[in-house]
């Protein structure tokens, strides 16, 4: 019980320092918004509420310490079949550097379907064309992370992000910062900052700051099994605060069952709420994860990853 009160504790006093440092940014418009969509398998099983993960690949894109926990070689391939035929791939790989810490990268390619060109007849109405163009967005992040002290790790990644719409493109590029601490064995706090930078005509990125905590349970079914809590917040400066929350069931460290909910604060936006779910088997060296999130009245979006340790 003391642990989950200093989790508590250590979560409330994240939240009102990411709150305050936001609201001064409250009056900007944002760029490259695409950074913000929530990435990989197994956060989105658990309602993305993995900023005080440690040791998982997915720390690339949620808190760059959270890679100081990684002790194998690693590389991910991921697929996220998103909203109106919007589609997400990811490539992300990890390694470890003996007395430098752990070096990650990842890089996602969004692909948002086919449009269709739209022109004016003579009349000054809108008609559809023969011709269409497919939108996209590119972005690569370079990350690291080393430990700093008895318990804490810190990280940075140097992301690259461009987009391109018709015959117009966009480049950008932003920091991410993080912080873990591993309180004991089974419970660890972090905090990020992610997406600090200006894109095109000084429009500030979607800056965001995250705090988090993950948690083992002392309690399970069976000396075989272990039960983990994830809780996060997110906070931006131009839009309601975040909340997720998740719990992971392993059972033999060979399958884990997951399921999660997040929570957009103070508006009622059913595209940003609701409960997610997951489930991932590990064989020998192999991960396979799937994850499904509701998207309101746009429909689920469904993601599958594949990750290789050597």
């Amino acid at each position: 019980m003391k642990k989950i009160i200093f989790l508590m504790a250590v979560y409330v006093s994240f939240t009102g320092l990411a709150t305050a440092e936001v609201q001064t940014f409250a009056s900007a418009s944002t760029a490259a918004e695409f950074l913000s969509i929530p990435a990989g398998t197994r956060p989105a099983g658990l309602g993305n509420a993995f900023t005080g993960a440690n040791g998982d690949i997915h720390a690339v894109y949620y808190n760059p310490a959270g890679l100081a926990g990684i002790k194998d070689s690693r590389i991910m391939l991921a697929h996220n079949s998103w909203i109106e035929q919007i589609n997400l791939e990811y490539l992300l790989y990890a390694q470890p550097i003996e007395g430098l810490g752990v070096l990650g990268a990842g890089l996602t390619y969004i692909n948002f379907g086919v449009i269709e060109r739209w022109t004016i007849d003579s009349s000054g109405n809108p008609i559809p064309s023969a011709e269409s163009y497919t939108p996209y967005a590119l972005s690569g992040v370079l990350a690291c992370a080393l430990p700093v002290g008895k318990g804490f790790s810190a990280g940075a990644g140097l992301k690259l992000a461009y987009d391109q719409i018709d015959n117009s493109g966009n480049l950008s590029g932003a920091l991410d910062l993080g912080m873990n601490y591993q309180v004991m064995v089974d419970l660890t706090a972090g905090l990020a900052i992610k997406n600090i930078g200006l894109a095109a005509d000084d429009h500030l990125l979607p800056l965001a700051l995250c705090v988090g905590g993950t948690y083992n349970l002392p309690y399970s079914l069976s000396p075989q099994d272990m039960f983990t809590v994830f809780i996060d917040m997110e906070v931006k400066y131009d839009e309601n605060p975040v909340a997720g929350l998740g719990v992971e069931y392993t059972y033999l460290k060979l399958f884990q069952v997951r399921i999660g909910w997040n929570q957009n604060f103070g508006q009622a936006n059913s595209n940003r709420l609701g409960f997610t779910a997951g489930a991932g088997i590990t064989y020998q060296n192999w991960i396979l994860d799937y994850a499904i999130a509701p998207q309101g009245d746009l429909g689920l979006s469904h993601k599958v990853g594949l990750q290789y340790g050597f």
